[in-house]
């Protein structure tokens, strides 16, 4: 019996992925320009550059986006977006790429609210489980409460045990 427990809309990560990327891409158009022609920047800059092969202007635009891009896949696409109980297992999915990560030993499992003032102050479910944790995507307090308190009657539920 498969039963959702919550699940986290993606559409503003995916906007703010796309800003990244997107802010990422000028920068990198950026960075070639400049290395490949020198000629289109202002006339006080221009002796500062020699022109560059244009593979070589690519490859250090590509290094200029790699760093931007790596944090909005990281910041964007690390974290659990669903929960569900399958059975016996508890099931994290992820979204980019798609796929799932099934926690066994329901009675070891152990979830929290923690609060990240990263981003101004946003709340996210920590699921504690054999030594590992696995973290959802953020989310304002309320939501993060009302998710939290589903999972753990869902949990209670399954093992038959108090949880704090």
């Amino acid at each position: 019996m498969d039963t959702m427990i919550f699940a986290i809309d993606p559409t503003g990560t995916r906007l703010y992925f796309a800003l990244l990327l997107a802010i990422a891409a000028l920068l990198g158009a950026a960075v070639y320009r400049v290395l490949a022609r020198p000629e289109t920047i202002r006339a006080e800059f221009r002796g500062l550059f020699r022109p560059a092969a244009k593979r070589t202007a690519a490859a250090w635009a590509v290094v200029a986006m790699l760093p931007l891009g790596l944090y909005g896949y990281r910041d964007c696409w690390t974290y659990f977006y669903a929960v569900r109980l399958n059975g016996d297992r508890l099931i994290l999915t992820y979204l980019f790429p798609t796929r799932e990560q099934e926690l066994a030993d329901l009675g070891s499992i152990s979830v929290t609210a923690v609060a990240e003032a990263r981003k101004g102050l946003v709340y996210r479910i920590r699921v504690d489980a054999g030594g590992r944790h696995f973290v959802s995507q953020q989310m304002p307090r309320p939501e993060a409460e009302t998710r939290l308190r589903a999972l753990t009657q869902a949990l209670q539920q399954r093992t038959g045990a108090a949880r704090p």
